[in-house]
């Protein structure tokens, strides 16, 4: 006897092709599609400091952030977060 196969009344997309139901998007990918890698890194920057003290390259890449972009956007994301370190204390 063989097992009754059903089928989804509608049928799955791949992952990556616009289906975000498989997982949320993570800062990371939000800061590719809209331009913000820097804005992003910083975020991170200053998450990361606040929980343990200092953040590092490999913090940052386990955030989802590549080496291409971190090399890239290191100085702008460091001056945003500086600037934003500056505000909060002032």
């Amino acid at each position: 006897m063989q097992a009754a196969i059903s089928t989804p009344s509608k049928p799955r997309k791949p992952f990556g092709q616009n289906n975000r139901s498989y997982r949320p998007e993570t800062p990371a990918e939000k800061a590719r599609r809209t331009g913000t890698v820097a804005k992003a890194l910083a975020d991170e920057m200053i998450e990361r400091e606040a929980a343990s003290g200092n953040c590092t390259v490999d913090d940052l890449a386990y955030a989802g952030f590549t080496a291409a972009e971190i090399t890239e956007h290191a100085h702008e994301a460091r001056e945003i977060a500086r600037r934003s370190a500056v505000r909060e204390t002032a």
